[in-house]
């Protein structure tokens, strides 16, 4: 893992591949660290530098290699000089290739036409080289997954000592009877003539094999297939998850699987549960997703609403059935129409927890193979009211009369007294229920709550559990509880402040907390030119020549100098005491002209600046919030990026991005930085239409799918979005070469 103190841009995979793209020419002092499954650790230092390197010019060949026509083609562009990072576009009608910021061309044609693809590529400075690449379409046979850059499968990674599952596909050629063999396979691995590649590792190292499929007219295709196999990580199932023995569960913050494996969450939410594109074989079985985070619309108990028994099936033959992990999720208040997205009602929040209650006997054959979502972005921001909601506390009820309960805790305050709501179980003469709590008093010994309803009939005994993860653990539910951030899912505070009083709540220290990328995600950032401080503020000048503020793209156009940023996180800044670090700002903080941005930040630094070093990122930067949330693991706070949307398609950063909370953060840059700091993550959405008949346009929307919702086949890459096509098939970043299958297959 990666100590932030260097450069943001650099990071190293969990293998040890360090990679970046330069922000800058400068030096940079980086401090690495590898630790093993004893969790003994080793550091390392060094110095990278980065010259500068010329004229911005495209590299890549304007000819490419064959595309096969019903097929998916991927090929990565490259540049070089100006001043990276760079953003790749093109003004090409997008379909039937989808050219992301990252310059990934990925292309799934739907004739045998050839095709034309002008290609812009623009720097840090704004300057701009372009370059029409052509691409030849055919029918010629060809393996599903090469990546055209190298010739190279990149198939998902393995863990020693955990069983290994990945299938091969082809595309073109006959259309039919395709065998796959393999040569230069491990013993552990074997090859099925069907294109399933099967086994269980001994050792940690990489595995380089040559594959190749034959179609029924004799026609062959060969690539270079890899395989990264980590060192195996098992883990003992810590004691405080020790009873009951059984599913997933957290340890230094991090996710493993029943028997002890990491488990990565790499994965989709789904939105529409009651869609049959998912089941056995079809669709979401063939997405190379190892979870699916899926909504429960609907829930409750009047006409018209559903009991778990209509989303059981759902999650047990659509996704355990198929080797992924299901996360079912509350979407609504039960027996109303109102989403628990934003909602900030306690009330409405209690009402989910009771209905979960109400339905753990419906999900408890579950429990090993499943994870539950408590309420999709539920909460406030930066709150404890969101901490309350959640957090597990228990007492022993001595008396219950009228809505009075009275608890025998001789604690020195009333522990019940931010609590919003409670399962009272075992209580004699009163049914078990979830109940609002109201107007703690009382004293050591005989501490008071009011409840919602009256609690006639009651005749001793019974234990109050307050907050949603108290509640749920002593209803029975022993599998991991997802819980979403407040403010939409999108507020970090809630997480960095409150997550690890919740966590050591959880009688089974169970949980995992899920952060969501959108309109409070950036990718804002710069490389540094000039500092000067006055008495009570400092001026960051910045290396840039945009036409636009690097962290405000729309000033000075529509005159706000006010980024939305509370701080930015400044490293690598030479020659200047104190600055580095995160640093606050006032709220009118971007200025200057094209050439000589400024950022303005609060107090003065003493030292004298070296000119030319250093980075400045928004405090929304996704390198930056990743960060943090990865270091919630020395709390034994597990956190995710469990929703994110495809950004920007246009690849303008001038514009917005897609759907209500827009973002141009690209799913490139999300994945990415969510592969670097460790984090699970799932994309929303698989099925989220947004025209009539359930179709999604090929970019503008959030669904990963075209028609359906949710249709979609393997044999079939023109079935996908162009977001879809990035998510599932990058053949770097996507889901069929990161998502390690979930332990069902064992």
């Amino acid at each position: 893992s990666a100590i932030p103190n260097g450069g943001l841009w650099l990071h190293v995979t969990p293998a040890g591949m360090v990679s970046g793209t330069p922000q800058a020419a400068e030096v940079e002092t980086v401090v690495y660290q590898v630790t093993d499954s004893a969790g003994d650790t080793a550091q390392a230092t060094f110095s990278l530098t980065t010259a500068a390197s010329g004229a911005l010019a495209l590299v890549s060949p304007a000819a490419l290699p064959q595309a096969t026509n019903g097929g998916f083609f991927a090929y990565q562009l490259l540049a070089q000089g100006g001043l990276p990072p760079y953003i790749w576009s093109t003004s090409a009608t997008p379909q039937p290739c989808y050219l992301d910021w990252d310059g990934w061309l990925l292309c799934a044609p739907t004739s045998a036409a050839s095709l034309s693809i002008p290609v812009t590529v623009t720097d840090a400075d704004g300057t701009t080289a372009t370059q029409t690449e052509t691409l030849p379409v055919g029918a010629a046979l060809t393996l599903a997954g090469v990546d055209s850059t190298d010739g190279v499968i990149h198939l998902p990674p393995a863990f020693a000592g955990s069983a290994y599952a990945a299938q091969l596909d082809a595309f073109g050629g006959t259309g039919s009877g395709y065998a796959f063999s393999a040569t230069g396979l491990p013993a552990w691995a074997t090859l099925s003539s069907g294109g399933l590649l099967s086994g269980t590792p001994p050792t940690s190292g990489n595995v380089e094999a040559t594959l190749t499929v034959a179609d029924s007219g004799g026609a062959t295709a060969t690539a270079s297939g890899l395989i990264n196999v980590s060192s195996s990580g098992q883990v003992s199932r810590p004691s405080y998850n020790a009873d009951p023995a059984s599913g997933f569960f957290v340890e230094d913050g991090q996710l493993y699987d029943p028997n002890g494996n990491p488990f990565r969450i790499r994965g989709l939410d789904r939105n529409h549960y009651d869609s049959t594109s998912w089941a056995g074989g079809a669709s979401g079985a063939q997405s190379g997703a190892n979870a699916v985070r899926f909504f429960q619309y609907a829930i409750g108990d009047q006409t018209g609403y559903y009991d778990a028994t209509q989303f059981y099936p759902v999650a047990d033959a659509q996704s355990v059935a198929n080797g992924i992990l299901p996360i079912v999720t509350a979407a609504n208040v039960p027996d109303s129409s109102t989403g628990t997205s934003g909602d900030q009602s306690t009330t409405d929040l209690a009402a989910v927890v009771g209905w979960w209650v109400a339905n753990e006997s419906t999900w408890a054959p579950l429990m090993s193979q499943a994870a539950f979502n408590v309420a999709n972005e539920w909460g406030p921001s930066a709150s404890t009211a969101w901490e309350y909601a959640y957090q597990a506390v228990q007492g022993a009820i001595s008396g219950a009369s009228g809505t009075t309960i009275t608890l025998s805790d001789t604690s020195a305050t009333n522990p019940f007294a931010q609590t919003p709501f409670a399962l009272i179980q075992g209580a004699g003469g009163i049914a078990d229920q979830v109940v609002v709590l109201s107007n703690p008093g009382g004293a050591p010994g005989a501490w008071t709550v009011q409840s919602s309803v009256a609690l006639s009939g009651y005749t001793g005994g019974g234990t109050l559990f307050g907050g949603a993860v108290g509640a749920l653990r002593a209803a029975g539910y022993t599998a991991p509880l997802v819980i979403d951030a407040g403010g939409y899912g999108q507020d970090l505070a809630d997480l960095a402040s409150y997550a690890a009083a919740i966590q050591a709540s959880d009688p089974l220290q169970n949980c995992l907390f899920s952060f969501h990328a959108y309109g409070g995600t950036t990718n804002f950032q710069a490389s540094i030119a000039a500092i000067t401080s006055s008495a009570t503020s400092t001026t960051v000048t910045l290396d840039s020549h945009l036409p636009y503020h690097p962290f405000n793209p729309a000033y000075p156009a529509n005159g706000n100098n006010y980024t939305g940023q509370a701080a930015y996180y400044l490293s690598g800044v030479q020659g200047l005491t104190g600055i580095d670090g995160l640093q606050t700002t006032n709220h009118n903080n971007v200025g200057g002209t094209q050439g000589a941005w400024t950022v303005t930040l609060n107090g003065s630094f003493t030292g004298s600046y070296v000119a030319g070093t250093g980075t400045i990122v928004a405090d929304s930067y996704v390198g930056y919030l990743f960060a943090q949330l990865a270091a919630l693991r020395a709390q034994n706070v597990a956190a995710g990026v469990l929703e994110f949307g495809p950004g920007n398609p246009s690849g303008d950063p001038t514009t917005t991005g897609t759907g209500p909370s827009p973002t141009n953060t690209s799913v490139q840059q999300i994945v990415a930085a969510a592969e670097a700091w460790g984090l699970p993550w799932a994309y929303w959405a698989w099925d989220d239409n947004s025209e009539a008949g359930g179709k999604t346009p090929y970019t503008g929307w959030f669904g990963a799918t075209l028609n359906g919702p949710g249709v979609y086949a393997r044999s079939a890459p023109p079935d996908l979005t162009a977001a879809g096509l990035d998510v599932l098939l990058n053949p770097r970043s996507g889901l069929g070469a990161l998502a390690s299958p979930a332990p069902f297959l064992e």
